[in-house]
């Protein structure tokens, strides 16, 4: 099992998580665009992936729509870091299963340093039903909504930020708030500023912040 970060905010933690890894930031990174494919914060997309340069990291983009399980292992081969990008996570997830390839991702996941920020940190817990109150889930081609499955936590990004407020205590889209309707007792959840990354190892977690 290979190591996974998740954030809530990259350009505020990028630099925090670069000095973590140490010579391991300096590796090739597949920078997964996908789910912020539609995003009405163009702006933000480019910010955070300026942040990771900045802060050293070395992101090729990359996207895994319309690419098969074979495309996957071939382009990703020499990328020990991937790195999935914010967005929507039901778009995301749909891409996948529209070339039945979830498994293959699981899999190259699993065997690299998995990176994931807002959409991405949703992605690797087990489920992605915890973004509900925040996005469409009516994609014609996702059959579930099962996420990678990297940790066995889901995670409720950008707690305390003002766009977050809205989405946790307020509702968004004429759905309630994410605070109050998140908790079937299924999975743990963890609420994730935007100044605070997680990182799982070896089964264990570490929370840090900056």
């Amino acid at each position: 099992m290979g190591r996974v970060i998740l954030i809530a905010m990259l350009r505020d933690v990028a630099r925090a998580v670069a000095r973590d890894l140490g010579e391991q930031a300096k590796e090739p990174m597949a920078y997964i665009r996908t789910a912020g494919k539609n995003s009405s914060e163009q702006g933000l997309r480019i910010t955070n992936r300026d942040a990771l340069v900045e802060a050293g990291f070395r992101p090729t983009n990359y996207t895994i729509t319309s690419k098969s399980a074979v495309e996957l292992r071939r382009d990703l081969a020499e990328f020990p870091i991937l790195c999935f990008e914010g967005g929507d996570p039901f778009y995301l997830l749909e891409q996948m299963q529209k070339m039945n390839t979830t498994d293959t991702i699981r899999e190259l996941t699993r065997e690299r340093l998995y990176i994931g920020f807002s959409a991405g940190a949703t992605m690797a817990g087990p489920g992605i039903m915890s973004a509900r109150h925040n996005f469409d889930t009516t994609f014609p081609e996702l059959t579930d909504t099962k996420g990678l499955g990297l940790v066995d936590v889901v995670v409720l990004n950008h707690w305390g930020s003002v766009p977050g407020r809205e989405v946790f205590l307020v509702g968004k889209c004429g759905r309630p708030g994410a605070v109050f309707n998140n908790f079937d007792g299924e999975f743990r959840r963890i609420f994730l500023a935007d100044n605070q990354h997680l990182d799982f190892e070896e089964g264990r977690f570490a929370f840090r912040e900056v």
